[in-house]
């Protein structure tokens, strides 16, 4: 009966920050600080909710809804015995719009041309096209750093060139666009680039130097589709129209139920490349082992795998360790990277990857058929940092960025929300040299991906050492997320 009459009712609404009109279908749940147990609603048509049978106590109030920005764990609701609180009045912003056209250098309309979003940090959206008065237009785009490229080779066409905003050839020239909640971008008018083109011409041939009749070659860049082609009996290939471009040769031949592909680096500038050589292989099996203080398959071995290619040379696979070890199928020879993140406990932290005796931590190396097998060390007796920040009633983040540049990544980069009195920790930490960073607010994991983003805030950090089975403490003042 006490605990009955300690319950209380939590109330509010939810409205558009811009359009002012209520918001149906947002989910709203309480969270109680050192408690699993959550109470949650959804609102109805005008925007209202009510959460009943709430105990007294402090709360944090998440607020989720698709294509609005997620606000952060910093909606506070005290619930106070024998009165319901004070209603809720939540804004949410809507994720940003763009629009614009695709236009020739007349500057008349372009139809049919794919838009496409390129994240720098950010999410992947789907691609528009653009009617017939060259109008594209995104309605929902994630909070994010973005390029913008119109691609009119994916439709057939052969006069433009793809583009980026406003008129650039590649990646590097690309205006980045910031899209931040709420934000109605307008008026992104791509004008296309016209010539000259060249083209491309070669032989693919497998492993064992045969022609590869009807193997597909494709030039591509990290973002856009530059000319395809089909190998002829005698392996020989041609691809027309190619832009001035620097990117990357792909061929796809199927022999059997085997396929092979063949991966290259092409520079075109000023005049058509002639006999190019294109090898194809098979797929190769990858295998790795995992080490927690020199010995395998001890507790806490548990490994996230990522194998990334480099510049698109090869086939990405992902994998999960478990007691013999880790292993990839179907990876294509090339370069890679391997990502490796641990799940063994907070106490394990990633010391490095291996091939052989040579360290490959978050380097290049290459795989190919017969290649011996990865090593991942992971160790126990990790550094402990103790941060306290200025002011304990705000909420934020403090980042651990390593100071090295190639490690300004997951899972070497951490985050810890606060603690208690001001105070955030972290156990387990790789040793090492890095930049505690503290912010208000939240940081998305997509803006940690930027090393751009991480740049600026390394620029207003303070430098921490971390040494194994030691404890560190620094102070720290609240600093703003980078636009």
């Amino acid at each position: 009966m006490a605990s009955a009459l300690a319950a209380q009712t939590v109330t509010g609404t939810v409205t558009d920050g811009v359009t002012r009109q209520p918001l149906a279908g947002v989910s709203i749940s309480l969270l109680r600080p050192g408690s699993n147990a959550r109470s949650a609603a959804t609102t109805n048509a005008t925007g209202a909710f009510r959460i009943a049978d709430v105990a007294a106590g402090d709360y944090f109030a998440l607020v989720l809804h698709p294509g609005y920005e997620l606000p952060p764990l910093t909606l506070k609701v005290h619930v106070d015995t024998g009165s319901d609180p004070t209603p809720l009045d939540i804004t949410l912003m809507p994720w940003a719009k763009l629009r614009g056209r695709v236009l020739d250098p007349d500057r008349l309309p372009v139809a049919g041309v794919t838009v496409s979003l390129v994240p720098f940090s950010g999410i992947a959206m789907q691609p528009a096209v653009t009617d017939k008065q060259g109008r594209y237009e995104f309605k929902s785009i994630a909070p994010g750093i973005y390029g913008l490229l119109a691609n009119p080779l994916l439709a057939g066409g052969s006069e433009f060139a793809p583009t980026y905003f406003p008129q650039a050839g590649d990646q590097a020239g690309a205006e980045r666009i910031a899209a931040k909640p709420g934000a109605e971008l307008a008026a992104y008018d791509i004008v296309l680039r016209g010539g000259p083109f060249f083209k491309v011409s070669g032989f693919v041939m497998d492993e064992g130097g045969r022609p590869a009749p009807g193997a597909e070659v494709k030039i591509e860049t990290s973002d856009a589709l530059l000319g395809t082609a089909l190998a002829d009996a005698t392996g020989a290939f041609e691809v027309e129209h190619v832009p001035a471009v620097e990117g990357h040769l792909n061929a796809v031949w199927k022999r059997g139920g085997v396929e092979l592909r063949g991966f290259g680096v092409v520079a075109v500038t000023r005049h058509d490349i002639e006999g190019m050589a294109l090898r194809l292989a098979p797929p190769v099996r990858v295998t790795g082992t995992v080490e927690v203080d020199g010995e395998s398959g001890a507790p806490g071995a548990g490994l996230y795998a990522q194998l990334s290619p480099v510049g698109g040379m090869g086939k990405g696979a992902t994998g999960i360790s478990n007691d013999s070890g880790f292993h990839f199928d179907g990876v294509y020879p090339g370069r890679y990277i391997l990502f490796a993140i641990p799940y063994g406990g907070p106490r394990t932290y990633l010391d490095s990857v291996r091939l052989g005796e040579r360290e490959i931590t978050m380097q290049e190396f290459e795989i190919a058929s017969g290649m011996m097998p990865l090593r991942v060390v992971l160790r126990t007796g990790g550094g402990r940092v103790q941060a306290n920040v200025d002011d304990s009633a705000a909420p934020g983040v403090v980042l651990l960025i390593p100071a090295a540049t190639q490690l300004r990544c997951d899972p070497f980069i951490l985050n810890s929300t606060r603690g208690t009195g001001g105070r955030y920790e972290f156990n387990g930490v790789r040793p090492g040299d890095y930049y505690a960073v503290a912010l208000r607010g939240s940081v998305r994991k997509q803006q940690l991906v930027d090393f751009n983003f991480v740049s600026e805030l390394v620029r207003q950090g303070t430098p921490v050492h971390v040494e194994r089975e030691a404890t560190v403490t620094v102070d720290l003042k609240f600093g703003s997320v980078p636009e």
